[in-house]
Parts: structure tokens; C-alpha cells; sequence
């Protein structure tokens, strides 16, 4: 990472570039860059499915005033709400495999863009200009990044701007996000207290390894993320090597990573694997 940094300030001494911006860096990465290299610009993945920066690296670029221009806003079409219940993707199709695009996965999201339908038919917008409005406005977000192959897309999502949802739609759109958002929020304060040695955290320990068995794999995946952090935790190891049959791919890495923190043969076979 330093090497890298150094590369990109001896571009910016040269004058050859102006600015530097990073893609999906963690908070550890923005760290060891911007001690050598100072950032500018920052290109994450963010939308209403995918709030993961919210915590994390976001704060950190607001705090130091790196513009954040996020990719994905309306998750590959999926959130542009033209994407029928039944649609069968073609087999060259990259988006298949996604999970959010899957199973009870996709029954599920598709749910919540008929909910965000209906709140964009109030406000007299498609749901793709109400996601990109919502995207947009949300604090520390500067840029959302829209694909196109045709140009009424590009009318379309530019009718995103220049207005702002009402207290009323915001509040029917809090009111269409479901539970998964809001534990996934509580499992990532519990994280950050584990990380800071607050030991009350373990009274918490029940409730997230109940969550192995969580119908919604975000839930799941952040669980096994949560339980890596502290490989004292009553239960963790058991309930992490019940994820490592988890149907969800990346959720069986995240549980394989986390056994390794208990030093812990399965995780490292599963991770070779």
C-alpha cells in the first residue's frame, strides 16, 4: 500500500494529475494510503439494499472531506423497478450471480421496490428517480454513478435530481425498509463496543448467535463477522461452524475468516478450500 501511494504522489509532484481517488477501500486501507498519499475521492458500492459504508467509511471521509461517489446506486437495475417478478435471466447474465437477484432473495427485494413503488407514484417519479434522489441526499454522499446503455436512462435517472423526497415520503420510506437494516445497524454497534473492550457487549453474545439461523443471508453474514472479533464468545464457535454450511457463498467465507481468529482448523481448511 505505501509503494502504491508513494506512485501516486509522484504523479501529483510531476503535476501529471491533480487529484487521487480510491475504490472500496476499508477504513484500514484508507489509513495506511492517506499517511503517504493524501485522497480526494472515494468509489464504493452504496445503495438502498447496500448500506454497509454507512459505519465505516463513510464517517471517515466525511470527517476529512473526501468526496464519495458511489457506484450501484440502483444495484445493477434491480432498484429501477423494471425488472419483472418473473423475469428469467439469460445464462450470460453476470447479475445471476448475485444472491440478491436469487430465490426468496429476489422475491423478497422485489417486496420492497412494490413498496417503493407505490411512494414513487405519490411523488409523481419512477422508482429509479426516487432511489437516485434518496441515494443522493444522503449525508456525506456526493455523486451517484449511473450506468446507461440508452439515452432515456440517462433522461430518467437525471430527473433524479433537484428535488427533495417530502417528511411525509421519507417516512413511508422508513416505513417500507424491513427489519434485516435495522440488525444489521444494532450487530455493527455491538462490533465496534467488542472492538473497544467494552465488555458489556457480551450480554448482546445470545442474541447474535441466535442470528445463524436468520432467514435473510445479510443478517447471517454479519453475524459471522461480529462473532470474529471475539473468539471468547459463548457459543461463536458453534454457531460459526453452522455457517460454514450456510447455502450463501460469501457467508461461508466470512464464518471460514472468522474461525481463523479461533485458531480453528475448519476455517482454514474451508478458506484453502
Amino acid at each position: 500500500m505505501p509503494e502504491s501511494a508513494g506512485a501516486f504522489v509522484e504523479l501529483l509532484e510531476a503535476g501529471k494529475i491533480q487529484n487521487v481517488g480510491v475504490s472500496n477501500f476499508n477504513v484500514e486501507q484508507f489509513e495506511a494510503f492517506s499517511t503517504v498519499c493524501p485522497i480526494s475521492a472515494y468509489e464504493p458500492h452504496f445503495n438502498m439494499l447496500q448500506q454497509e459504508i454507512t459505519d465505516s467509511q463513510l464517517p471517515w471521509c466525511v470527517d476529512r472531506n473526501v468526496s464519495v461517489m458511489v457506484y450501484w446506486p440502483l444495484m445493477k437495475g434491480l432498484l429501477a423497478g423494471k425488472i419483472p417478478r418473473d423475469h428469467v435471466f439469460d445464462p450470460q447474465d453476470g447479475r445471476q450471480k448475485y444472491p440478491m437477484f436469487q430465490g426468496e432473495e429476489w422475491q423478497k427485494n422485489q417486496d420492497f421496490v412494490d413498496r417503493l413503488r407505490v411512494i414513487a407514484d405519490a411523488a409523481g417519479k419512477t422508482v429509479a428517480q426516487l432511489v437516485i434522489n434518496w441515494t443522493i441526499h444522503q449525508p456525506g454522499i456526493d455523486v451517484a454513478l449511473c450506468g446507461a446503455k440508452r439515452a432515456a436512462q440517462i433522461r430518467e435517472t437525471a430527473g433524479g435530481a433537484e428535488w427533495r423526497l417530502s417528511d411525509e415520503q421519507l417516512a413511508a420510506y422508513f416505513a417500507a425498509t424491513d427489519e434485516p437494516r435495522k440488525l444489521q445497524h444494532a450487530l455493527t454497534e455491538i462490533t465496534a463496543r467488542i472492538e473497544k473492550g467494552d465488555r458489556q457487549s457480551q450480554e448482546f453474545y445470545p442474541a447474535v448467535v441466535a442470528l445463524v439461523d436468520h432467514k435473510r443471508w445479510q443478517v447471517r453474514n454479519t453475524a459471522a463477522w461480529v462473532m470474529g472479533w471475539d473468539a471468547s464468545g459463548e457459543g461463536f464457535r458453534e454457531a460459526l461452524l453452522q455457517l460454514l454450511r450456510d447455502p450463501q457463498l460469501v457467508v461461508r467465507q466470512n464464518a471460514a475468516l472468522a474461525l481463523t481468529n479461533f485458531e480453528d482448523d475448519a476455517g482454514r481448511e474451508t478458506i484453502l478450500a
